[in-house]
């Protein structure tokens, strides 16, 4: 972890804390030397007069043994995520760790979240003014990755009436971690189950504290990944493993039944776990969905007579 190396500096020499002066801190994960893949994100945020801190992630394949073994509940991954998390898997979720003390250090309300392999389309400052009315924890995916379940819309103007942008509030967050901003009261939380937790899901979205932050998405797209075949989640969906594993998988099946059981719930509160946390996960969360896909599936009936 630290600063970026001179090959990799994204700051503007002359106003070094622009970003944090403006109320937004930005950090890029990444690894260096020949893993690093975050020169052209590095030369749009320039562009745009953004003072970028890097932080240096953990190599998976380097790492010492047992080093990240220790950070991570594997049992309770099985419960909760559906499948043993790998140790890059295991690696990036401790860097979101890093990025969320690194901004809590600093004197900014917001930070811009990258990992190097995101592309970026538009300032993320124009967000701000639209967020500055939001205190409540909460995060704001900037990927293109869509939650279905939207109980919130606002329509916005940024840049001075320029752009026209949306803010959706998602009852689900869309998988995807490559690009967000989130608020130092949603960096607290999350935090404070790091510190009392080892890591039992991916970056996205840890289940022990995702349901006390909101999360909300943007139109238009500010940012996509370099290629969407990298996405972790998206390899676990082709395994038919994990929460996001193709619907009519019968290892799916198996673990909605033990969901609406409530066994994994108790296990899970059994080996030190917030019960009530784990049951809206595994019990509401189900529901709701179901029950947002049936007035769909009702409201599309009486639109055909």
């Amino acid at each position: 972890m630290g600063d970026l190396p001179s090959d990799h500096r994204a700051e503007n020499r002359s106003d070094g804390n622009a970003g944090q002066e403006q109320g937004l801190a930005c950090y890029m994960l990444g690894l260096t030397g020949d893993r690093f893949r975050g020169q052209g994100l590095l030369s749009r945020l320039q562009a745009m007069g953004i003072s970028c801190t890097f932080v240096e992630g953990i190599d998976a394949r380097v790492a010492p043994a047992g080093a990240l073994g220790s950070r991570v509940d594997q049992r309770a991954a099985l419960l909760a995520y559906g499948a043993r998390l790998s140790d890059g898997v295991v690696a990036c979720a401790i860097g979101h760790q890093m990025m969320y003390r690194r901004f809590v250090e600093s004197h900014a309300d917001w930070a811009v979240i990258f990992e190097d392999d995101a592309k970026l389309y538009h300032d993320p400052r124009l967000l701000l003014e639209a967020l500055r009315g939001m205190h409540a924890p909460t995060i704001v995916q900037l990927n293109v990755n869509r939650s279905p379940y939207v109980i919130e819309q606002r329509d916005v103007w940024a840049g001075g009436q320029a752009m026209p942008l949306t803010l959706r509030r998602h009852f689900d967050p869309a998988f995807g971690t490559y690009a967000y901003l989130i608020n130092r009261a949603a960096a607290m939380i999350a935090l404070q189950c790091s510190d009392r937790y080892r890591i039992v899901n991916p970056a996205d979205w840890p289940f022990l504290w995702r349901s006390n932050v909101e999360f909300w998405d943007v139109l238009p797209d500010f940012s996509r990944p370099q290629s969407i075949s990298d996405s972790v989640i998206d390899a676990a969906a082709r395994r038919g493993v994990g929460p996001y594993a193709h619907h009519n998988d019968p290892l799916r099946l198996r673990k909605l039944l033990i969901d609406f059981t409530g066994y994994s719930s108790l296990r899970l509160w059994a080996m030190g776990y917030p019960l009530g946390t784990s049951l809206r996960e595994r019990l509401t969360r189900p529901l709701y969905r179901a029950g947002w896909k049936m007035k769909n599936i009702v409201k599309s009936g009486f639109s055909r007579k």
